[in-house]
């Protein structure tokens, strides 16, 4: 149930919390970024489509979830220790990075996490899906409308460079 759910988000960020101590960050900065963390799954609670999505990838693929919730505490906890200081935007950081990869398939993750990952490498049906995947997943979230405004633009720029080379 919801109880057990919130378990698992509660020990995943536990176990985010003494892994990205390893990053240098301040106590506040890391308890910071924990409470967004947490502020972001609510609000993503309450859309029931959303909520659904969190749920299926929670059981269906946990190290693409787990992975979320890490890129979600160390996005915030980054733009904390920038000083970007409003709740607003680091929630729709937060939020974005949950879900910037979900669109992904398990094996595609796991091959993308390796460091030599190649696209031109994947097969064709795999490849499309790899690179659609930013606007396959911004274009599912825009369609919950308790999700805040501009985070399904900041999941389909995930993997854009600063020189526009990205995709």
């Amino acid at each position: 149930g919801s109880e057990e759910q919130i378990g698992i988000q509660n020990d995943a960020l536990d176990i985010l919390e003494t892994s990205i101590k390893n990053f240098g960050l301040t106590k506040q900065t890391i308890t910071l970024a924990k409470n967004i963390a947490k502020s972001a799954i609510k609000i993503i609670n309450k859309g029931p489509k959303l909520h659904g999505l969190l749920k299926n990838l929670q059981g269906t693929n946990k190290d693409l979830y787990q992975h979320g919730l890490f890129s979600s505490y160390v996005a915030t906890a980054i733009c904390a220790s920038l000083n970007w200081k409003s709740h607003a935007t680091l929630e729709k950081i937060a939020i974005a990075a949950i879900f910037h990869d979900y669109k992904l398939t398990e094996e595609l993750f796991k091959l993308s996490s390796q460091k030599l990952f190649l696209v031109d490498e994947l097969e064709t049906a795999e490849r499309k899906i790899y690179l659609n995947h930013p606007k396959d997943a911004a274009s599912e979230i825009d369609q919950d409308d308790s999700i805040p405004e501009g985070v399904s633009q900041i999941i389909l720029q995930h993997h854009e460079t600063p020189t526009g080379s990205g995709f």
